[in-house]
């Protein structure tokens, strides 16, 4: 993959946040990292940090999942000379985030058990949940719906399945090349 971000699992690693994703939603810049404990050639833990950046609203972590196998991922290949496809083995984690959840930083912990090998990727497949219903007469979901002026509200489609892959992610998936040395 000519395109990606870099982790580095490894037991030498295993107290520091690493750089996964980031995003904007909300008109909230924000960033995720992940700490990822490796025993020998195991990855046996995730703990994941969701700091917000720049914007009113603070996006937090709802839910996470670490998926039990290895999935095979066919991607464009983003900075090839063809931007052909590629496949590529990918261990993923399902991050859902909301907006007004949280306060400037949200954390999650995740057991996992990976044997972890050459050429392995870390993907990051986000979805963004909608507002709580709390705020829904405070604050108006401008990523699920379109308003202008005295007109009719309309749904927008979020979870349209693309697939994107740059460093870090662009909205919703990131990639990140796993490096064992």
């Amino acid at each position: 993959m000519k395109l990606s971000a870099s982790i580095h699992l490894h037991e030498k690693s295993n107290s520091r946040f690493q750089f996964i994703y980031a995003g904007q939603l909300y008109g909230t810049f924000f960033a995720v990292y992940g700490k990822f404990t490796v025993n020998e050639k195991y990855l046996t833990k995730i703990d994941l940090l969701l700091i917000n950046y720049m914007g009113t609203i603070n996006i937090g972590i709802k839910s996470a999942i670490i998926e039990n196998t290895i999935s095979r991922r066919s991607i464009v290949n983003y900075g090839s000379e063809n931007e052909d496809i590629i496949e590529i083995d990918c261990i993923t984690l399902q991050l859902n985030v909301q907006g007004l959840n949280g306060i400037n930083k949200s954390e999650k912990s995740l057991v996992c058990n990976f044997y972890l090998t050459d050429n392995l990727y870390f993907e990051v497949n986000r979805k963004l949940e909608k507002l709580p219903k709390d705020y829904e007469q405070y604050v108006f979901d401008s990523e699920f719906k379109y308003r202008e002026g005295l007109g009719p509200v309309t749904d927008l489609n979020r979870h349209v399945n693309k697939i994107i892959a740059a460093p870090g992610g662009i909205c919703p998936r990131g990639y990140s090349k796993i490096i064992t040395s």
